[in-house]
């Protein structure tokens, strides 16, 4: 009788140990099955996010080239060629501020990561001095135009 008492011992110890094993591999699975799927939502995070930058730099560049077209095609009838160039350049604005405030809104978006740095952005560009030197080029660039045109 005290082999069998020893023999059920045994192999209800292993059994234990067994069950034991189970549930170390079982936490192990869970744990690596977890560790797998949150990788794989980080990196579906990170395509999102790199689609999501790509998208915004698409649109920033578009509202860019939208300001400028504007500020080219209203350049002529503006600029009379004697006024003070930063007073056409900021009339300029001024015409295009529709354009204008979008394409710095679009940048801001694409380009800065906190919302602080944005607004930072979005106030300094909104000043008169911005707003001129954003258009300057465009004034002197048709004023060259006008001079080429007369000269000929």
């Amino acid at each position: 009788m005290g082999n069998m008492t020893f023999i059920k011992r045994i192999t209800k110890s292993k059994k234990n140990n067994v069950k034991s094993c189970y549930k170390i591999h079982l936490k192990k699975l869970c744990f690596l099955i977890l560790s797998i799927v949150l990788c794989g939502l980080s990196s579906c995070a990170n395509i999102r996010a790199t689609k999501d930058t790509a998208e915004a730099e698409r649109q920033s560049t578009v509202a860019m080239d939208a300001f400028i077209n504007c500020t080219a095609k209203f350049a002529p009838s503006i600029d009379d060629g004697y006024s003070d160039a930063s007073t056409i350049a900021l009339a300029l604005t001024t015409r295009c501020i529709n354009e204008y405030e979008a394409s710095i809104s679009a940048y801001a978006l694409a380009k800065l990561k906190s919302d602080r740095a944005r607004q930072i952005f979005l106030q300094q560009r909104n000043t008169r001095d911005a707003k001129i030197t954003v258009s300057l080029n465009i004034v002197l660039e048709n004023r060259k135009k006008l001079m080429h045109s007369k000269g000929n």
